[in-house]
């Protein structure tokens, strides 16, 4: 009986045919402007994929000069687009990109992208102050965006 079993997961697995799987990059650290890519954030809208993601240009730390990036894909995501950079507050951080798209303003019948994002965070004393604001219920600093050019 156990020698039956096992011939018949033998031919089971024989006749199996597995389908191999390519895998495209999007953002290579290193490349393209940035030593490192990190919280990459995907959307599919009108038929295109877009990939936004962290490019941190001078280290892989989490504070320091931090842009947000973009790339597109016509294809299902077979290939992509240049990389654009979206947000770029000069030497601060832009983090954690956080794109959705929004279909039901019927002003946008195609549907409207919004891109949120935490602006101008210099140094990780800065971070936890804010934190630590909002929990005890004082008000925290500004979020205003600092100067800087989005595009």
């Amino acid at each position: 009986m156990i020698k039956a079993y096992f011939l018949c997961i033998v031919l089971a697995l024989a006749g199996w045919k597995t389908q191999a799987q390519s895998f495209t990059p999007v953002f290579t650290g290193g490349q393209e402007g940035h030593k490192s890519y990190r919280i990459p954030a995907i959307i599919s809208t009108g038929g295109k994929l877009l990939a936004f993601c962290e490019g941190r240009v001078d280290h892989a730390g989490d504070f320091g000069d931090i842009n947000i990036v973009l790339k597109e894909s016509k294809d299902g995501g077979k290939t992509w687009g240049p990389l654009r950079t979206v947000v770029d507050y000069n030497n601060l951080q832009a983090g954690n990109p956080a794109p959705v798209v929004d279909l039901t303003d019927p002003a946008y019948p195609k549907g409207r992208i919004f891109l949120f994002t935490i602006p101008g965070i210099t140094t990780k004393e800065k971070c936890a102050k804010a934190k630590g604001s909002a929990r005890s219920g004082i008000k925290p600093p500004s979020m205003a965006a600092p100067p800087g050019r989005m595009r």
